[in-house]
């Protein structure tokens, strides 16, 4: 995989708090806590932190909706 650039490493950080405060990894948690800092997320930045955090998290990647 290559680096990730600074943007997706800070998204990634506030998107890792909340699955751990949330205990729950899904789209809406992490949409709810990235926009919750008044920050814009584009649905196609939201799937692709959504791979990223699923694979880390050892989950199916596939087109599961939730």
């Amino acid at each position: 995989m290559s680096p990730l650039d600074r943007q997706t490493e800070r998204l990634l950080d506030i998107a890792r708090r909340a699955v751990r405060t949330e205990d729950k990894l899904t789209r809406k948690v992490v949409a709810e806590a990235i926009r919750g800092q008044q920050i814009p997320l584009s649905n196609d930045t939201l799937t692709a932190l959504m791979i990223h955090l699923r694979r880390q998290y050892g989950q199916p990647v596939g087109a599961r909706r939730d």
